[in-house]
């Protein structure tokens, strides 16, 4: 009976419909949120000079990503191309992001499970004229700021944006990353940092700095999107 229960799972068929049941229900939280949005005013328009761009969020806080982002842009994202990467696929399409297959490994390098093709796929659209949003950590290190994703800014030339969208009616899951269910008719906080650019040929050290200064921005942005959530103080 397991057994089976792993095969039904694992079939595109059951897979494709969850993913499509997790985007009506995003959107569903979406649509009955009472979101508080900064920066305020046209999104599109603000950011601009600023365009294409990296969108980064954390893992965990996730889930509602596709919805701080003007809905006039086109944003590519890689999704794992292994356990549910088929539900996740179907449910940021679905979003409105378009999938790419493929991850980074454990230390946010372009190597291993699909990281390379990924990798190279982000830097293609971005070089296309496109935007990219992925996660700033990797698989079972949470909050620690990826690597790749600082050579990915490097190399493109284009700026990474940190991003948050926080629910005050929120379930905490003790996953690794800390997975926070949004739950419906909840305050929101959405939080769309300054652009971060990466210069080139920086050396080790200067890299790290950089990567530093991503995970502490991302982090602003999160800290501030709980805030708004919660009903602290608009500035």
């Amino acid at each position: 009976m397991a057994s089976f229960g792993r095969k039904l799972a694992r079939s595109p068929a059951v897979q494709r419909t969850a993913g499509k049941l997790l985007a009506g229900y995003l959107k569903f939280v979406n649509a009955t949120a009472r979101r508080h949005v900064e920066p305020s005013g046209n999104l599109l328009e603000l950011y601009a000079a600023h365009l294409p761009a990296i969108a980064v969020f954390w893992h965990g806080r996730h889930f509602m990503t596709p919805f701080a982002c003007p809905r006039e842009l086109t944003v590519h994202t890689l999704v794992s191309r292994h356990g549910d990467g088929t539900i996740n696929a179907v449910a940021v399409q679905s979003l409105g992001f378009v999938p790419i297959r493929g991850a980074g490994d454990r230390k946010g390098n372009p190597a291993g499970k699909g990281g390379a093709y990924g990798f190279l796929a982000l830097l293609r659209v971005l070089r296309d004229g496109g935007s990219v949003g992925a996660t700033g950590d990797v698989p079972k290190v949470a909050r620690v700021f990826s690597e790749g994703l600082v050579k990915l800014a490097q190399k493109s030339g284009q700026p990474i944006v940190p991003i948050a969208y926080v629910t005050k009616r929120r379930i905490t899951l003790s996953s690794w990353d800390r997975a926070e269910i949004p739950l419906p008719f909840s305050r929101a906080g959405v939080v769309l940092g300054e652009p971060i650019y990466v210069a080139d040929g920086l050396d080790a050290e200067a890299l790290e700095t950089a990567r530093l200064a991503c995970e502490t921005a991302l982090n602003a942005a999160n800290d501030r999107a709980v805030m708004l959530a919660e009903g602290g103080a608009r500035v």
